[in-house]
């Protein structure tokens, strides 16, 4: 029965574990199972991310196509001008080289009659064309070699066309023409380049325009820019400049009000002195020289007599005004008195920081150094997949200087995390001296005091601004260094694994542990032999203890 009772609870207790360990691995995948549900939505959400992505760009497409639609009908457009210009330039090729038949046998001093002016003529808008327009499509004519332009006088018969009129010709030639000066009537008319007209058209035309056009859109909007900019920083310098001169209105009247009370207590105390020197001024000056008070200032009571300067009464409101400069308030010592404590803590945690940053790469090279080694004797292995002997206690040292780098690791954790609250408590520092900023300013404003001033304001509020972004730049490097070094740790708990499955070292060095050693001192000093008691002493060991009790009490 007994057995069979052992058997039983020895049922139920494996029955036990088996429930346990079924609940951890329930548990298990139930975290599993949330862990696959988050990431199936977050990839849901990734995909309807880029289906819209997709949609936007199929839209982006279409606009493109369209785009790219509209330039090729442009394109076909302008290659429809081309030939049509082209044409014209043909067209007018031959006109001109008509014209220089006609025109090679005309002599400088006759009279011709004016011919029937050509189409080109009455598209121009004016007697006195002189305006040449210059095309890019003026390059393109092949065959071109020398332009001379030849100023002939056309003097016609009928009486309605007026005398003198110049008129210039520009042909083709492949000899030079003298060109045949004549007295224009009016400076204001110009010369018509008829070569130039007809090779540059209207598109050439429609381009330059379009060309000044953009140019001019676009130094008006900078120019518009920059006004908007001048506006905005005149506006802003206008209201800094109202901030101030309230504030100097502020500080003003109270400084007149102290210089009125100041003088109102020189005057009370140096009045006997005051007429003494009045009545001495009054005989001694004649009747030209007189005390003239200005006018408009009540404050400003000086006399014009030069001969009597009243020194004393200077120097005395000079040593009223020194004695009665104004201090700073005790709210701005008391924030300029955190600020400074917090700029002290700052060196110390610079230093700290510092030199537990600069650990970070010493243990990163070292690291890398031993898993190279590592490495290095893995490849040592032999073909039966075993390592010889010297490999084995090569590797031990390794493993060692692993162990302690892991160590190191974990004191680094230790001391970055305490730096890392040392960083919040800081923050939270900072934020509560920037409220007391703020409430301090409020008081003042409600209460009318100018005992501190926005612009010691402002200028705590710069360091503390400062202080802040530091706070967060260290923030962030400090938790970069966490990340390494944790990463670091995951790597070296790796190789210290693979170590461990491959050389057994950790087997090796829990037997060194349990097998029995020396101890130092008897290895140094040798041992003492052990007296052997003898059996009556085990026997009756409290009468031994008897009687020395009782020695004792004899001797006391």
């Amino acid at each position: 029965m007994a057995e069979k009772i052992d058997q039983l609870v020895n049922k139920v207790i494996s029955l036990e574990t088996a429930v346990s360990s079924q609940t951890v691995l329930v548990n298990t995948l139930r975290s599993e199972t949330d862990d696959l549900n988050a990431q199936i939505r977050h990839l849901e959400n990734e995909n309807e991310n880029l289906i819209d992505d997709t949609h936007n760009l199929s839209s982006k497409v279409k606009e493109m196509e369209e785009k790219l639609n509209k330039i090729q009908d442009l394109n076909k457009n302008v290659e429809n001008h081309h030939s049509s210009l082209q044409s014209n330039f043909a067209e007018a090729r031959f006109s001109l080289d008509h014209l220089s038949e006609r025109l090679s046998s005309v002599k400088p001093d006759d009279e011709v009659e004016e011919p029937d002016p050509s189409p080109y003529e009455h598209n121009l808008p004016g007697e006195h064309k002189g305006m040449p327009v210059q095309g890019e499509s003026a390059s393109k004519i092949e065959g071109v070699e020398d332009v001379k332009e030849v100023d002939v006088d056309v003097q016609a018969s009928d009486p309605s066309v007026p005398k003198g009129i110049r008129k210039s010709v520009s042909f083709f030639d492949r000899k030079p023409k003298e060109q045949v000066p004549v007295d224009h009537p009016n400076d204001l008319e110009k010369e018509i380049n008829w070569q130039e007209m007809l090779l540059s058209g209207m598109e050439d035309r429609e381009k330059i325009l379009l060309k000044e056009y953009t140019t001019i859109l676009r130094n008006y909007k900078d120019v518009k820019r920059k006004l908007s900019d001048m506006e905005k920083k005149e506006r802003d310098s206008q209201f800094d400049i109202t901030l101030q001169i309230r504030d100097l209105k502020k500080a003003i009247t109270k400084r007149d009000e102290e210089i009125q009370h100041l003088r109102q207590r020189l005057n009370l105390v140096q009045g006997d002195t005051d007429v003494k020197e009045d009545t001495s001024q009054q005989s001694t000056s004649s009747g030209d020289r007189s005390v003239k008070p200005d006018s408009g200032n009540e404050d400003s009571d000086v006399t014009k007599d030069v001969n009597i300067p009243n020194t004393n009464q200077d120097d005395k409101i000079k040593l009223v005004f020194m004695d009665s400069a104004p201090s700073t308030s005790k709210v701005e010592e008391k924030l300029r008195t955190d600020i400074d404590a917090l700029l002290d803590e700052n060196l110390e945690f610079w230093l700290r920081f510092s030199t537990t940053f600069h650990q970070v790469q010493k243990f990163k090279n070292e690291v890398h150094d031993l898993q190279d080694e590592t490495s290095k004797l893995k490849e040592k292995r032999k073909p039966d997949g075993t390592f010889p002997a010297q490999i084995k206690s090569e590797v031990r040292p390794i493993y060692k200087h692993l162990r302690e780098i892991q160590t190191a690791l974990h004191l680094w954790l230790d001391q970055s995390m305490s730096l890392k609250d040392e960083l919040k408590q800081r923050f939270a520092s900072l934020c509560s001296i920037q409220e007391d900023i703020t409430k301090a300013l409020k008081e003042g404003v409600e209460e009318d005091e100018i005992r501190f001033s926005s612009h010691q304001a402002a200028k705590f509020q710069g360091e503390i601004l400062n202080m802040k972004h530091e706070n967060n730049k260290v923030r962030e490097e400090l938790q970069a260094g966490i990340d390494h070094v944790r990463k670091l740790e995951l790597e070296v708990e790796e190789t210290l694994k693979e170590l461990n499955s491959e050389f057994g070292i950790s087997n090796d060095q829990q037997d060194n542990l349990n097998r029995p050693r020396i101890p130092l001192r008897s290895f140094i000093f040798g041992t003492k032999k052990k007296h052997k008691h003898s059996i009556f002493s085990c026997m009756h060991p409290y009468k031994r203890y008897h009687v020395s009790k009782s020695s004792r009490i004899s001797d006391h």
